[in-house]
C-alpha cells in the first residue's frame, strides 16, 4: 500500500496554489459585472456600469498583493460607485 502525497494529488510537486488563476480571477470578474449590469444598466445604462466595474477592479488590483478576493472587493465598491451615482442622479432630478 502507498501513500498518497500531495504532489501525486495536485501535479504541483508537492506545492498547492496559493492563488486563484488568472482564468478563475476572469471568470468570477465577469459573473460579478454581468450581475452588477443586470442591476443597474437600466437606471445607469450598460456601458456606465461595465466602464464602472473594470476602472474599479484596475484600481484594486494595481495595489493588491493577494488576489484571492478581488472579484468580491470588485463588487463592493463598484456597487458602492454605482449607488452613489443614482443617488446624485436623483438629487439632481430634484433640484432641477
Amino acid at each position: 500500500m502507498s501513500i498518497m502525497t500531495t504532489s501525486d494529488i495536485t501535479g504541483l510537486g508537492g506545492q498547492l496554489p496559493t492563488e486563484p488563476s488568472s482564468i478563475m480571477l476572469r471568470r468570477v470578474t465577469k459573473r460579478v459585472e454581468q450581475q452588477l449590469v443586470n442591476r443597474f444598466s437600466q437606471d445607469l445604462g450598460e456601458q456606465t456600469v461595465r466602464a464602472t466595474v473594470r476602472d474599479v477592479y484596475a484600481e484594486l488590483s494595481a495595489g493588491a498583493r493577494i488576489k484571492t478576493y478581488l472579484p468580491t472587493l470588485t463588487e463592493r465598491v463598484a456597487e458602492t460607485r454605482l449607488r452613489g451615482m443614482l443617488e446624485h442622479d436623483a438629487v439632481e432630478a430634484v433640484a432641477a
